[in-house]
């Protein structure tokens, strides 16, 4: 699952203040973040139809506030909910204004994130070049985020071991280890999937898309 703590820090901060009768310090009560925060609880609980109402409600807070770090996350999100619900071309019209709402910030890790799930979203449909361009990519603008390497290169690792590319994929998935190694995070899974990737071909199991 992709890593969103920077996030998830924001509902709770908030949730202390109202406990406490004062105004949350980053933002007011059911604003953008918060409705980020919540609609990942119910994606998670699988309330699908909830969370995609949420992640909405998120996106429009987030317009309307000029939040644009909580707008990139929030649609690169609901564009992901979207595919698992067979709603392709959705997914990626949200996905893409994801991506540019993280270049007119100037954020290279949101940029970074869309890049990645786009990149997923295309292996899913089979578009197997043009997802691999979009993992590049999303190298080349967020490959100094240990977290964001790994899970990229753990996606061309899936890449290459869809297309038999075996020698590659091991390459790409030990790049994935080290920096998940660095991160301290998802060194069990990450090393059971590139064991698992050298007895032969694998089906998508991308990072992206399953965030």
């Amino acid at each position: 699952m992709v890593s969103n703590s920077h996030f998830e820090e924001w509902p709770q901060q908030n949730t202390a203040a109202r406990r406490s009768g004062s105004a949350g310090p980053l933002f007011k009560v059911g604003t953008a973040a918060e409705y980020l925060h919540d609609a990942r609880a119910k994606e998670r609980a699988a309330c699908i139809p909830e969370a995609i109402h949420l992640y909405e409600a998120s996106i429009s807070a987030a317009e309307r506030g000029n939040e644009r770090a909580v707008l990139a996350e929030a649609l690169r999100r609901l564009a992901v909910v979207l595919h698992h619900r067979n709603e392709s071309a959705r997914a990626r019209d949200f996905c893409n204004r994801s991506f540019k709402v993280a270049c007119a910030l100037g954020n290279d890790i949101l940029a970074a994130e869309a890049l990645n799930t786009m990149g997923g979203l295309a292996v899913r449909t089979g578009e197997i070049e043009e997802a691999r361009s979009y993992f590049q990519q999303a190298l080349e603008r967020g490959g100094e985020s240990r977290e964001i390497r790994a899970r990229v290169e753990l996606n061309l690792g899936v890449l290459a071991n869809i297309r038999g590319q075996l020698v590659e994929a091991v390459r790409h998935y030990e790049r994935a280890v080290e920096a998940y190694r660095a991160t301290n995070a998802g060194r069990t899974a990450t090393s059971a999937r590139a064991s698992r990737s050298r007895s032969g071909p694998a089906t998508c199991t991308c990072r992206a898309c399953a965030s």
